[in-house]
């Protein structure tokens, strides 16, 4: 996969990860659910460890906080900051803007 592809895919799939985020009602979801979510609904190719290197990435952006409840299970939160990106409201760089709704 060549480096602008790749680029191009993860700031995708940040994208996805913060609107899936925004739209659960508790704004919160555990990084399997979410890995899932990508894979199922919106087609990437990605596993746990890819979306814990996603999370990882957003919490350092300070659009999510990360809570490890065992070595197996880590939940997302989405922060405010994060919720204005999802809803493109801002833009934040290495995040894609999502399109407008209708």
């Amino acid at each position: 996969m060549n480096k602008r592809y790749e680029q191009f895919e993860l700031e995708n799939l940040r994208s996805c990860v913060l609107r899936t985020l925004e739209e659960t009602p508790s704004g919160t979801m555990n990084e399997s659910l979410l890995d899932s979510i990508a894979h199922g609904a919106y087609g990437f190719d990605s596993n746990r460890k890819r979306m814990v290197r996603v999370l990882r990435w957003l919490e350092e952006k300070g659009l999510v906080t990360l809570e490890s409840f065992n070595e197996n299970c880590l939940v997302a939160e989405i922060t405010a900051a994060g919720a204005r990106v999802a809803q493109g409201v801002e833009v934040f760089p290495g995040v894609k803007r999502p399109e407008r709704k209708a």
